[in-house]
């Protein structure tokens, strides 16, 4: 997942996930999503861009096309390299946690917007 921002307390963000599902009765489900939205930020930065990796949970029993689509959070806080944060893409979120992050971004960040489904591919798997 790739987020980036522009606006020093306030401004636009944008987001673009790669996402993959569980394996669940031999499918799995990809999905390529992008977006875009309003962030407010404490930092000192104007502009931001920066890539992690969630686990996002969703409350269905299995992977749905119309699941991921829609609505996008954003909350956290980042230092260079780590960050403390929350992802939300559509119906699944992930759990708050520190992770890695590849890019510049320096503060507290919320961001809401809404993504629409750029790909999908359903694939076999085991």
């Amino acid at each position: 997942m790739v987020i980036g921002t522009a606006g020093a307390g306030a401004g636009v963000a944008s987001i673009g996930a790669d996402c993959t599902s569980e394996c669940i009765g031999g499918r799995q489900l990809r999905q390529r999503l992008a977006g875009v939205g309003a962030q407010a930020n404490l930092g000192p930065l104007v502009w931001s861009a920066a890539a992690s990796t969630y686990v996002l949970e969703d409350p269905y029993p299995a992977p749905y096309s119309w699941s991921l689509p829609g609505l996008w959070t954003y909350a956290g806080g980042s230092a260079v390299f780590w960050s403390y944060s929350r992802l939300q893409l559509g119906a699944a979120k992930s759990k708050w946690g520190v992770g890695e992050q590849i890019g510049v971004d320096v503060g507290l960040d919320a961001m809401t917007g809404a993504t629409v489904k750029v790909s999908e591919e359903w694939l076999s798997c085991c």
